[in-house]
């Protein structure tokens, strides 16, 4: 299952504020795409991602990496 490193703890910059009307992309370990997915209105948060990595668990069992337009949000290394 991926895990997203877009919540925000204390002191943290917010990486996802400024990406989070991009397109979700799903990558292998070896970078071919397994998902593509168009941010939700309103955008992408760290909840409605979570919740997505649970649905797609099965498709990042080998291992994945998350990205919202060209930044790393998350993978399953984490």
């Amino acid at each position: 299952m991926i895990t997203f490193i877009t919540d925000i703890q204390e002191g943290e910059t917010d990486i996802l504020a400024p990406v989070k009307a991009e397109e979700l992309t799903i990558k292998d370990l070896e970078a071919t795409i397994i998902a593509k997915i168009p941010a939700p209105i309103g955008g992408w948060t760290h909840r409605n991602l979570e919740s997505l990595s649970r649905a797609i668990a099965e498709k990042t069992r080998r291992g994945a990496n998350a990205f919202l337009g060209s930044s790393w949000i998350g993978g399953t290394e984490v």
